[in-house]
């Protein structure tokens, strides 16, 4: 078929390919977007090249028939399929499973596999396989899409603490070759799996959030009456305040003095007893906490949990999946695009203070980062147009 170079294609290049174009011809607008003259049509088209673990793959992914599919349009599903490339998501797979492939639980899943599997293997191999997957079962009726590195880490943790290591490093090796497979079978979208290994720890991501995706998973989250009270409040707690998970989850109420709004963080990555002043909608949040006895926590669940409740919500409120420290890279990102100083945001980030500015900079700027963090709390109200302690507020009234 021939191909028609041009920097980016113009309603007038698509007239003249519909007028006087061969069938089959096309016009390339760039970044593997091309649009096609079919006998009785004009249908774009993304060129795919997906490298996986069985090589490179190149193929035609339609986009849609122009001019239903405007030249905007097709240049924005183009970057959308881009992006999911860039992710390891094969978007051919992607689509053709979108109707009956995702969200099946891993045991289904496991069913199959284990149906080719054990076509292979002896009956001690297959009798070892079954002894070591046993300990799968807590994962068996969860969506196979949903299951997240921390949940196969648990695992791996109890199957330590009973004293059998080789147990624990079998059946890491059986689980990244199920989740391998679920992969190449379109069950999943990302081998959450693939870089785990018997002393992993998690990677950080590199990923902040637009203000409409914050905006909608916080509309979402802070009206969803099927989320416990005390994990909505910790995922919001831990956006406005911007700390790490464990620095949020292992705050107890004996460094916490609502009144003020003062609060001592023991341990932070960098520094010991770091102090911040919360600001008031956090305060009219935290007051709907249970158990505020001094020897308590401020929440009763661990940094795990709270990781694999975003990621779960992600899903269910069809956001772009992030992780908890991607919030502290949106709250930096988002308050920098607002102006607001470089210098206060790092030191309310409980960032090491480097080069000249440590010799000289003393303060710990805790008036400026108490504004910092006020006028950030203030900020997603204006995203959400309304005040967000209310509308929490409101909703813990029906959980």
């Amino acid at each position: 078929m021939p191909i028609i170079k041009t920097n980016q294609i113009t309603i007038k290049a698509i007239n003249d390919l519909h007028k006087h174009g061969k069938t089959d011809a096309m016009l390339l607008d760039g970044n593997n977007l091309y649009i096609k003259k079919n006998a009785n049509s004009l249908t774009w088209y993304y060129r795919v090249v997906f490298k996986s673990n069985t090589g490179t793959k190149k193929t035609w992914l339609s986009l849609g028939n122009y001019p239903q599919t405007t030249i905007l349009a097709a240049r924005n599903k183009a970057l959308n399929v881009k992006d999911l490339i860039s992710r390891g998501i094969n978007p051919i797979l992607m689509q053709a499973n979108n109707n009956d492939r995702l969200g099946k639980s891993f045991s289904l899943v496991l069913q199959e596999y284990q149906h080719e599997y054990f076509k292979a293997i002896s009956k001690n191999t297959k009798r070892n396989y079954l002894n070591v997957m046993c300990h799968a079962l807590p994962l068996h009726s969860v969506n196979m899409e949903l299951i997240t590195e921390f949940d196969i880490l648990d695992i791996l943790s109890t199957i330590k603490k009973a004293g059998t290591d080789t147990v624990a490093k079998a059946f890491l090796m059986h689980v990244k070759k199920l989740f391998s497979y679920a992969k190449t079978e379109g069950y999943i979208l990302e081998n959450h799996t693939r870089d785990l290994s018997f002393t992993y720890s998690a990677v950080q991501r590199d990923r902040y959030l637009q203000p409409k995706e914050l905006k909608l998973f916080l509309e979402s989250l802070l009206s969803d009456a099927d989320v416990s009270l005390d994990i909505r409040i910790a995922i919001y707690s831990l956006l406005v305040l911007m700390l790490r998970r464990s620095e949020l989850t292992e705050l107890a109420w004996q460094n916490i003095d609502l009144k003020s709004g003062r609060v001592i963080v023991e341990r932070t990555k960098t520094i010991k007893n770091f102090t911040l002043v919360i600001p008031k909608q956090l305060i009219s949040a935290w007051q709907l906490l249970p158990n505020k006895e001094q020897s308590t926590g401020l929440f009763n669940f661990t940094d795990n949990t709270l990781y694999r409740n975003i990621i779960k919500l992600c899903t269910k409120y069809k956001v772009k999946r992030f992780t908890p420290h991607d919030l502290r890279r949106t709250a930096m990102s988002l308050l920098a695009e607002q102006g607001q100083d470089y210098m206060v945001i790092d030191c309310a980030l409980a960032h090491t203070i480097k080069g000249v500015n440590k010799s000289y900079l003393k303060s710990n700027l805790l008036d400026k980062r108490a504004e910092l963090l006020q006028f950030w709390a203030n900020y997603i109200d204006s995203l959400l147009g309304k005040n967000t302690a209310i509308l929490i507020l409101k909703n813990s009234l029906i959980v």
